[in-house]
């Protein structure tokens, strides 16, 4: 079995405590709508954030289920959930305590 492992960047921006990003519009996310494979770490950074600063960041399936879900994240999050993943998805942030530009990695590792 052939394994790949994908880093995919992109921003969310959040106004009024919330912002969303449908992974559809990520180019480099094509590879993994086809072929599937694990969620293996989640990254989320808002640059200008203090020890203060909270959100919320979930995923949902294009079945509209929620696959993934921390609350209350202080600052950033990193997580290592190891999820099954396949097909579109949407990347929410709500809750957030700072509105901004909020940089996230997800590592992928693809397996076919």
């Amino acid at each position: 079995m052939a394994k790949t492992i994908r880093s995919i960047t992109t921003t969310i921006t959040v106004s009024s405590g919330a912002g969303s990003l449908a992974t559809s519009t990520i180019d480099s996310w094509r590879p993994i709508r086809d072929a599937g494979g694990w969620l293996e770490q989640i990254i989320v950074q808002e640059r200008g954030a203090s020890s203060e600063d909270t959100f919320d960041f979930y995923t949902i399936n294009a079945n509209a289920n929620v696959n993934y879900r921390r609350r209350g994240n202080t600052q950033e999050l990193i997580d290592s959930p190891h999820i099954p993943i396949r097909g579109d998805y949407t990347l929410y942030i709500e809750n957030a305590t700072r509105d901004g530009t909020y940089n996230i990695e997800l590592l992928f590792r693809e397996e076919w």
